[in-house]
C-alpha cells in the first residue's frame, strides 16, 4: 500500500525532473499523486542526488520503477525487458513443476548413508475429472 508519504517523495523526485520527462505521464496519474500526496510531509530527497535509494521508501522505488517501465523506456529496451520477465517466468515455472525432494536417510548401526529423491507428480485436471466421472457412473 502507497502512504501518503510515499506519494509525496514521488511528486517532490518528478518536479525536479525535466518537464518533458514529466509530461510522458498521463495526466490521471499526475492528478492522483498530487491529490494523495501528504503535502506537510518533509522528505529527505537531496535535489542533486535524485535516485539515491537511501534517501526514499521501497514504495517510492517502485512507483518511479512502475512509471519507468511503463511511460519512460523506449520501446526495445521495454521489449526486452518483458522477454527477460517472461524467460524468468518459465524457468521458475519449470523448476517447480514437480518439486524435487531430497531426504537423506542414515543408518543407525552403520555409518552408510543414502538419498533419496523424491518426485511428486500431481495428476492433471482432465485426468481428475474423467477419473471422477468414471467413478459416478462406474466405469471402472
Amino acid at each position: 500500500m502507497i502512504s501518503p508519504e510515499d506519494y509525496e517523495e514521488v511528486y517532490e523526485i518528478l518536479s525536479y525532473m525535466d518537464k518533458i520527462i514529466v509530461m510522458k505521464i498521463p495526466i490521471e496519474i499526475l492528478n492522483i499523486i498530487n491529490k494523495k500526496r501528504n503535502k506537510e510531509y518533509v522528505s529527505k530527497i537531496d535535489k542533486n542526488d535524485l535516485f539515491n535509494l537511501n534517501n526514499m521508501s521501497k514504495n517510492t522505488q517502485s512507483v518511479l520503477a512502475w512509471l519507468d517501465v511503463n511511460y519512460w523506456i523506449n520501446p526495445d529496451k521495454k521489449s526486452k525487458l518483458i522477454q527477460k520477465q517472461e524467460l524468468l517466468k518459465q524457468k521458475q515455472y519449470s523448476s517447480n513443476v514437480f518439486e524435487n525432494k531430497i531426504r537423506k536417510i542414515e543408518g543407525k548401526n552403520s555409518k552408510e548413508s543414502c538419498t533419496l529423491v523424491i518426485i511428486n507428480k500431481k495428476e492433471n485436471f482432465i485426468k481428475k475429472l474423467i477419473k471422477k466421472i468414471k467413478s459416478i457412473f462406474k466405469f471402472e
